[in-house]
Formats: C-alpha cells, sequence, structure tokens
C-alpha cells in the first residue's frame, strides 16, 4: 500500500512539473483604453525579451480609438510571436476590473502589471533572470519591489529612481511595518507570484477593489501585507514610465477622485477585518489611514468655497458613513478635524495646525533626500532607454 502512495504522489508530482513547463513562466498584463498613442511601441518593449518563455495578455477595455485593432492587427502580422499574444475585449468595466480579469486569465509563476504608455527595458527578460525568479519563489518570495526610470514621453530621457536608496536591499516579511503602509511606491514597478493570487488554484485574498478610479495604493497595501516575504531590490528592474498628459492621473478631477480614495481605504479597512481578524493592530493602522483620507477629503473640498458644502453630503453617503461615530471614539486626536467638521467647530483652524505639521514632515523629508542626493545623485540618461 505504502509503495502503491508513494507511485501515486510521484505520479501527481511528474504531472504538476508537465504542467508548470507547459504553460509560460512570465504573464505581461497590459489593461489597454484608448492607448493608441503609445501601444505599439509598449507591446514591442516586451516582445523583444531575450527569454522566449512569457505570455502577453492584451485586454481591451471597449476603447472607442483604434486600439483594439492595433491589438488584433499585431496578432495578426506577427505570427512569430501569436503563440506568446493573447487579446481579449469587453465592453467598459474599468482599470481594476480589467486587471483582476487579467489575474484570473494568467498562466505564468510570474505575474507584472504594465501600463498602456509605458514600456519595458527590453533586455529585462533573460534565462538568468528567469532562474532567478523561479528561485526565488520557491524561497517563498511573493512579490519584488524593484526600482525604475522615469522618462519623457518618447523614452529619449529619463532617471533611475533605486528603491535601495528608499529602503534597504533585502528579504522582509510580508506584513513589515516599514513597507506595509508608509512606504508608498509604484505598484507597476512591481513583479508579483502566482502564489500570491492563488493557494494552488484557490483564488486568494488579493485582487484590485472594482474602484470607478484607479486607486492603486489600495493594491500595493493588500499584496505587500498579504505576501510572505517581499524582497528589495535594484537588481530586477523593467519599468520604464512614461511621462505623458494623456496618463489617467494627469487628467484627474481630484474633486471626484477624494470620495473615491475614502471609500477604498474603508475598503482596506474591511478587507482586514475579513480575512484577517486577529491582527488587531493591522486593523488599528487602517482605521487611521482612513481618518487620514478623510481629512485630505475634507481639506480638498474646503478649499473651493463653491464645493464647500457638498462635504456633509459626501459624508453622509460614503461606504464609511456607519464608521464615523467609531473613529471620533476610538481616536479622539487623530479625529480632531472631522470632529470640528461635525460639531459645527472652527474645522479650518485645525486644519491649518495639521498643515503644519505636514509641512514639517515634508521639509524633514526633503532634506533627508537631499542628503542622500548628495552622497548618490541621480544619474540623468540619454539615449534610447529600452536599450538600457
Amino acid at each position: 500500500v505504502g509503495n502503491a502512495s508513494s507511485q501515486k504522489e510521484m505520479n501527481q508530482s511528474e504531472k504538476k512539473i508537465k504542467e508548470l513547463r507547459e504553460r509560460p513562466f512570465l504573464s505581461v498584463i497590459i489593461p489597454v483604453y484608448n492607448g493608441s498613442h503609445y501601444l505599439r511601441e509598449t507591446v514591442a518593449s516586451v516582445l523583444q525579451q531575450p527569454c522566449k518563455d512569457f505570455e502577453l495578455l492584451l485586454l481591451d477595455d471597449g476603447s472607442t480609438d483604434t486600439s483594439l485593432a492595433i491589438c488584433n492587427d499585431i496578432l495578426a502580422k506577427k505570427e512569430d510571436v501569436q503563440p506568446f499574444i493573447r487579446v481579449f475585449s469587453q465592453s467598459n468595466i474599468g482599470v481594476s476590473k480589467t486587471r483582476n480579469k487579467g489575474i484570473d486569465l494568467a498562466q505564468g509563476t510570474v505575474v507584472i502589471f504594465m501600463d498602456q504608455d509605458d514600456a519595458m527595458r527590453s533586455d529585462f527578460y533573460t534565462e538568468e533572470i528567469k532562474e532567478k525568479l523561479l528561485k526565488l519563489n520557491g524561497q517563498g518570495v511573493d512579490m519584488i519591489m524593484n526600482g525604475m526610470w522615469n522618462a519623457d514621453d518618447k523614452l529619449h530621457a529619463g532617471t533611475f529612481a533605486s528603491i535601495e536608496r528608499e529602503v534597504n536591499k533585502g528579504v522582509y516579511p510580508g506584513n513589515c511595518q516599514k513597507l506595509v503602509w508608509n512606504f508608498l511606491y509604484p505598484f507597476h514597478a512591481n513583479i508579483f507570484f502566482r502564489s500570491l493570487f492563488f493557494y494552488g488554484e484557490t483564488p486568494s485574498p488579493v485582487r484590485f477593489f472594482e474602484l470607478p478610479l484607479d486607486v492603486e495604493s489600495t493594491f500595493r497595501h493588500i499584496a505587500k501585507y498579504a505576501s510572505r516575504k517581499i524582497l528589495v531590490s535594484d537588481e530586477f528592474s523593467f519599468s520604464i514610465r512614461r511621462n505623458n498628459n494623456e496618463s489617467v492621473s494627469a487628467t484627474w478631477d481630484w474633486l471626484k477622485v477624494y470620495p473615491v480614495k475614502a471609500n477604498a481605504y474603508y475598503d482596506i479597512l474591511e478587507w482586514h477585518r475579513k480575512y484577517y481578524p486577529k491582527d488587531k493592530k493591522a486593523i488599528k493602522d487602517a482605521q487611521i489611514w482612513l481618518l487620514k483620507k478623510i481629512d485630505e477629503l475634507i481639506e480638498g473640498y474646503s478649499c473651493d468655497p463653491h464645493k464647500e458644502a457638498m462635504i456633509a453630503d459626501v459624508l453622509r453617503t460614503s461606504s464609511y458613513a456607519p464608521e464615523i461615530k467609531s473613529l471620533i471614539r476610538v481616536f479622539p486626536i487623530r479625529s480632531i478635524v472631522l470632529r470640528a467638521y461635525l460639531f459645527g467647530k472652527n474645522y479650518k483652524y485645525y486644519l491649518k495646525l495639521k498643515r503644519l505639521s505636514v509641512l514639517y514632515e515634508g521639509i524633514k523629508w526633503r532634506v533627508l533626500q537631499l542628503v542622500s542626493s548628495h552622497k548618490n545623485p541621480s544619474v540623468i540618461i540619454k539615449g534610447n532607454l529600452l536599450k538600457l
């Protein structure tokens, strides 16, 4: 019986290894919405990777320009890369739902998200990098936080933003306080492993919240918190951020963004309560960050005399409205702006005090950045950034 059981386990193991070998190792997910301007160059930067063991998922989210036609044209004309490209189209559901669809469709052990106007360093994915990624995943690393390039719109000049200048290189536990809340780094510069999104074939709770706007900070938080281990390193850097006037964040209407962000941080609080109810500190931290976003909302609307009257309605109709009394009771000092507003006191006075505190912290951070820059100055890079 023992031999039969061992043989069965061996056969299952061999079957799993075979299935993994038949899958692409790397999945690159690009949500597409009216991105025709830069889309071909973005796709080209992925297809030029030296190691061909990858798939590129292009998910068109109901574009009204020629984006879908470009995706299909690339697929039709590039016969040699057809096995690596998968094109999907749908009516518009928003970037968060589209990314979640990409996660469910992706077959790779490693997952990378790219924006339609950014690029991947063309010699990033080599056999050597693949072997290192495979080894890291075997060691329990679920996420890699990398450095990245910030470039002009033509990718002709840029600077490298080293993550190792911000945080010491090394492996950190996923719920490390230093990374989870206080370190907001662009999520598109990170590398994720399938093990973060699935327990075997069962979906994990790590997904993008389905929001009307793209609030990446919420995903960054839950991904870092839920990871077993996080590697901080510049070695695996691949992302080139193309700064341009067509990016979504460049055209944000902040009076619409503030309520969405506050609701999103309430989603984080509820996420912790649902999936990690025993971690009381994480729940408390989530409440504090929700208060910060409510303060941002109050401050943002109060700056416009025509919009100030809307604050009460926004708070009343928010998803976190039932939580407000509890926040005031548990955090009497931290909720001082919110309390002052609700109880008809001069809340703008407390906003000024808070601004002074934020200004002080900002100056202190800037001084530290200048000292760091003097010791290790940023290098301006000119030429073809794709060939870095």
